[in-house]
């Protein structure tokens, strides 16, 4: 039996095909903007993890949507600017 690993490789994050930093690493080279990007990194994390985390998904569907918040919100300012 393997040993649970909750630092290196937590369940919630591996629940998949692919573990959630592997996703999140990917996605986020798009990004020119280090804020954005971890913006939309954050968010990945919460939507990988919802269906496994807590008992509900509505926590963490709301954590990512207020990362994209954050990240929409700073986007638009810099195009104003």
């Amino acid at each position: 039996m393997q040993e649970k690993d909750s630092i290196n490789h937590p369940s919630h994050y591996n629940s998949g095909k692919f573990e959630t930093i592997e996703i999140i690493e990917e996605i986020t080279k798009g990004y020119d903007d280090g804020f954005v990007s971890y913006c939309v990194g954050n968010s990945l994390k919460y939507l990988a993890r919802a269906p496994y985390k807590h008992d509900g998904i509505e926590e963490d569907l709301n954590k990512a949507a207020k990362y994209l918040e954050f990240a929409l919100r700073y986007v638009d300012n810099a195009s104003n600017n």
